[in-house]
Parts: C-alpha cells; structure tokens; sequence
C-alpha cells in the first residue's frame, strides 16, 4: 500500500477531465453572451430545404421530456414559450416526419408555425434546442429549432446546428460542407465559439501547418469576446500549441474573471517547470499558491494536490493536519484518491495528526466507492481495509513509512 502522493496533471479524464466545460458552467453565457444578437446579416445565411427527420413511431414521447421535467427546465432556462405551445410543435413535428408524404412543404409551414409560437425570439428557440438535445432521447426536434433560429441569423443557434452538421450528426440538405462553410464564416465574422472550434480542428490533425492554425483562431477567438469560459479555453489551446507564456497570460486573465479552472492550470504549469520567473522564486511555491487559489474555488483536483503539498512540504511547510483539511474537501466531492490518503493518513496517524482508525475504515471504503471499486485506488484502499480488520497496524505503519522515505523521488501524476 501506498498514498497517492503525486499531485495530479491537467491531461486527464478519469476523475474530472472537465475543466473547459466547469468552467463554461461557472462563468455562464457563450462566447456572446445568452443569445449572440449581433447584426444577423454580418453572414450570409441561406435557407436549406428541410429533408425527414427520424422520427420514431413512438412521438412526441422520445422528442422531449416528460411534461414535469419540461415544465422544470423550461422555468430554469427562463423561456418564455408557454409548454403547451412546445408540445403543439413537438406534435405536428412528429407528424410530418413520420407519414410517407415528402416532407419540405409540410416543414417549411411548420418553420413559420415555430417561429410564430416562440413570437420571433431566436434567444429563446435557441435555449429551448440546446436543452431538448441534452435532455431529449430523440434529438431530431432539438436539430430542427436550432435549424430554424440558424437559419433566421441567430448566431450561437447556427454554430450549435453548423457543428452539428459538419459533424455529420444531422444529414439535412448540405450537410458537412455547409457546416463547414458556416463556421468558417461565423469565425471571420467575430463569432468567439466558431473560432475555438476550428482551433480544435487545428490541434486535431496534429500537423505543423495545424498547430499554427489552432493558435491563430485562438487568438482571434481571444480578441473576439472577453467571455470567462472563452479567455479559458483560449489558454487551453495555446498550452496545448507549447506557447506557454502566452498560455499564462491567458489563464491569469480567466482566473481574474473567476475560473476557478485556470489557477488549477497555471499551478501545473509551474509544477511541471514550463514557466520561469522573472523574479527567480520557487516554482513549487508558485505553484502551490494557485493550487491553493483553485481549491478554494472548489476544484476537487486542486483541493488533492494541496494536500499532496503539505504532506510534502512542496512549496510550503509540512503539516499533515493541513494535508487531512485539504483531502477532507476533496473527499466531500467525491474524489477517490483523497478519500484513500485521508482514510491511510487516519490509519497510521503522524506528526500533529492523530491515528483514527473508524474514520479511517469510513474514508477507504468512501474510496473504493467513489472509485467504482476498480482500479488503483479501490485496490489500495481494500488492501488497507484488510490490514486494519486483521487488525496488523504494522502493515498499514509500514506503508506510511514507505511513503515518507519516497516522497522526494515521486514525480507528477498524469492521470
């Protein structure tokens, strides 16, 4: 047994992998805000004929939620379309989609129906097909709305329906090529979201001429919008690119704005030793001191790898008590490797922290829990519960003892 004392990396999904979308959650909005109102016309966008949407015999029923639920999301995302008037839709939707009759002048009046219901809001048709295509079985109906609010020059709603299409999710009448097409425009024409998206492209093919393409549109992206989430995944790019000066800046900027996510990014890149200080202070220091700030904010990672700090003495005093604190937060959210270092460090105890061996029993098997009972974590936790049940403190001793003798020669965790 061992304590997971490597402090955690930024390259990784197994216990978060979620750091441009929490930061999208805590920042709120896209790249322009709730509905991108900019002049509609700064694009070109030319109606598409609708052709049939799949729709399954079943309705309605697999084209929205239940009507508690919608009536719940619908008051949440403060859409101001009455449910009575969505279902209506949702109705006559599934009926021209589903008898054998072609479909294009059935949709086209159905086009002038939705926009009618929604009283010409592309904001709030917009709303309503993104939350239909997260929380909707059947996303065909969700498709169709931001296919109507893309096509009358909502901006998001085009981008959401372009990458839609350009990833051949929706096979209506130009598929990728149009997809394609209107995120390019989108891009040049000022839209933050269509930028980034096209320099994920660019990281994706993983070629020279792609890396410089991904930086480009990342900072045209940057210029675009003073967006939170965007400054973020505008950092996010240009870290991966190696511009990691820039990078700093851009993540520096997206923790000023309150993303809790970027300081967790900056303390890595000063742990990992891709930033030098003009200063010629410790970059452990510096990095504990944005770990610090991410887990204050309540990133789980950065909450284990403050206490992976203190246990160390990385960049600040060793205190195990403290370690205990900051571990005890992670493992309130549920992050298994800080429920096996609490549960391991409340098993053998040390310097200023007292042994508590039925905390210790309720952190290892929170551990396993919270790991799924596969995996590393969930091993070494059992290991632990066996050694405490056969009542052999030595064992549990000893592997503390390891790890205190080891802990200068462990490197970063790259999950």
């Amino acid at each position: 047994m061992a304590l997971m004392l490597q402090r955690l990396g930024r390259h990784s999904s197994r216990y978060g992998g979620r750091y441009a979308a929490a930061a999208q959650r805590r920042a709120g909005g896209t790249a322009a805000g709730p509905g991108d109102t900019r002049d509609p016309f700064a694009i070109r966008v030319s109606r598409q004929a609708f052709t049939r949407f799949p729709v399954p015999a079943t309705g309605t029923s697999s084209l929205m939620p239940r009507a508690h639920v919608l009536s719940t999301l619908l008051s949440t995302n403060h859409v101001q379309i009455p449910m009575a008037a969505l279902q209506e839709l949702a109705h006559g939707f599934a009926r021209i989609n589903t008898v054998s009759a072609p479909v294009g002048p059935a949709m086209e009046a159905w086009r002038a129906q939705a926009l009618e219901r929604f009283g010409g809001n592309l904001n709030d048709m917009t709303r309503v097909g993104r939350m239909l295509g997260r929380t909707a079985e059947n996303r065909s109906l969700a498709h169709a709305l931001l296919k109507v609010a893309g096509e009358e020059g909502h901006w998001d709603a085009l981008h959401y329906y372009a990458i839609l299409l350009g990833a051949g999710a929706i096979r209506q009448e130009g598929g990728r090529a149009q997809g394609t097409r209107w995120v390019e425009q989108l891009a040049y024409a000022g839209h933050a979201n269509s930028a980034l998206a096209l320099a994920d492209a660019g990281m994706h093919r993983r070629t020279p001429e792609g890396v410089q393409s991904a930086k480009r549109w990342a900072r045209r992206a940057g210029e675009a919008s003073n967006d939170a989430a965007v400054v973020f995944r505008v950092a996010e790019v240009l870290r991966r690119a190696g511009e990691h000066a820039e990078a700093a800046l851009w993540y520096e900027r997206a923790g000023q704005a309150g993303v809790a996510e970027a300081h967790f990014a900056l303390g890595g890149m000063w742990r990992d030793g891709l930033l030098a200080s003009s200063e010629g202070d410790d970059g452990a220091q510096r990095a504990f001191a944005c770990f610090e700030r991410a887990a204050l904010g309540g990133v789980a990672e950065a909450q284990f790898n403050v206490g992976v700090c203190y246990m160390q003495g990385a960049g600040v005093a060793a205190s195990a008590r403290l370690a205990a604190e900051y571990w005890a937060m992670a493992a309130a959210q549920r992050f298994p490797a800080a429920a096996l270092n609490l549960g391991m460090l409340c098993a053998a105890g040390a310097s200023g922290f007292d042994r508590d061996v039925e905390r210790a029993r309720g952190m290892l098997g929170l551990a396993v829990d919270c790991a799924g009972g596969e995996g590393v974590v969930a091993e070494r936790a059992r290991d632990a519960l066996r050694a405490l049940d056969a009542r052999r403190p030595g064992g549990v001793w000893g592997a503390w003892r390891r790890v205190a003798d080891g802990v200068r020669r462990l490197g970063a965790w790259r999950r």
